[in-house]
């Protein structure tokens, strides 16, 4: 069997500490140029009503048969947790 030469895991995996203040400024630079073209682009500051997707209606109904299948299973959890205190 040969041995694998692997470099130690701090020479692996890039050093990004020094640079975070740069990558830091560069996100605020972005931020400030959209906050200025808010004007010209309104759509930057506010997400467009057509472009929503509609998954509320889906994600109540979800959300209501997981409550009513599940519901009485957590209220008697509940209730054995609550007895002790």
């Amino acid at each position: 069997m040969t041995a694998i030469d692997r470099a130690p895991a701090s020479e692996q995996l890039p050093n990004l500490r020094p640079r975070a203040p740069l990558i830091w400024m560069c996100v605020l630079g972005v931020m400030l140029v959209l906050i200025s073209l808010r004007g010209v682009s309104p759509w930057l500051i506010a997400f467009p009503e057509n472009w929503f997707l509609p998954v509320v209606t889906f994600l109540n109904a979800v959300m209501a048969s997981v409550v009513d299948s599940t519901g009485a299973f957590f209220r008697g959890v509940s209730a054995v947790l609550d007895a002790p205190m």
